[in-house]
């Protein structure tokens, strides 16, 4: 995983609202015409055709955005189990990772309640504690998920 901010510099992550190295996950993989690859989870936001679509509805055909803001085509789409599932949050609420920009977002909540909801711990900074983090996802419960795309 590499953090990049918005003029490509690195980017802190401070927070992860996920950090499970142990348990099996559904992950989505898609495979670009490049020879390149990214697999995330269904619900996990990258970018694709010039928006934030969730993995699970990226479909053959459609183009992915690369770190360099290059696009390339989606050529094979499938869904594998892995190992861990880590959702890391940067400053920037974007990350490239394996190459491809992704959001920090998931359909969990909509993006602009996320951003508003982890604002206060991006000022806070590094090593938000485990309880603030539970009292986030407490917050959200019941709160419609995000859309497909935005």
């Amino acid at each position: 995983v590499v953090a990049v901010g918005k003029g490509g510099e690195g980017a802190e992550v401070f927070m992860f609202s996920h950090r499970d190295r142990v348990g099996m996950y559904p992950m989505t993989r898609l495979r670009t015409e490049d020879g390149g690859a990214i697999a995330l989870s269904g619900s996990h936001y990258i970018f694709a055709n010039g928006k934030l679509t969730a993995a699970r509805y990226v479909k053959v055909g459609d183009e992915l955005e690369r770190g360099d803001g290059e696009m390339v085509a989606v050529v094979a789409k499938e869904r594998v189990m892995m190992r861990g599932l880590f959702n890391p949050h940067t400053r920037e609420d974007v990350m490239v990772v394996d190459g491809f920009k992704v959001s920090c977002f998931t359909t969990s909540v909509p993006p602009a309640l996320a951003r508003a909801l982890l604002w206060p711990m991006k000022l806070v900074g590094f090593g938000v504690p485990e309880a603030v983090i539970d009292a986030v996802r407490w917050m959200t419960v019941g709160v419609p998920q995000g859309q497909e795309s935005y």
